[in-house]
């Protein structure tokens, strides 16, 4: 038997009826529950965000 993932922080995040039906279909497209789209989701956009952040500090010389 697999020992359950846990984590360190925990958010509640509110969604529209709407977003919930799209989370619910990205879900289910990806064969992932929707903590595990929401984790993928939010691990994305960190790693985009520390990108830019890293071209725009490349661009101007500086260290980040």
């Amino acid at each position: 038997m697999s020992r359950p993932k846990t984590f360190p922080y925990a958010m509640t995040l509110r969604l529209s009826s709407e977003m919930e039906t799209a989370l619910e279909d990205l879900a289910y497209s990806r064969r992932l529950s929707r903590a595990g789209t929401i984790r993928q989701i939010l691990r994305r956009a960190i790693a985009d965000a520390y990108d830019h952040a890293a071209q725009n500090t490349h661009l101007q010389g500086g260290a980040l």
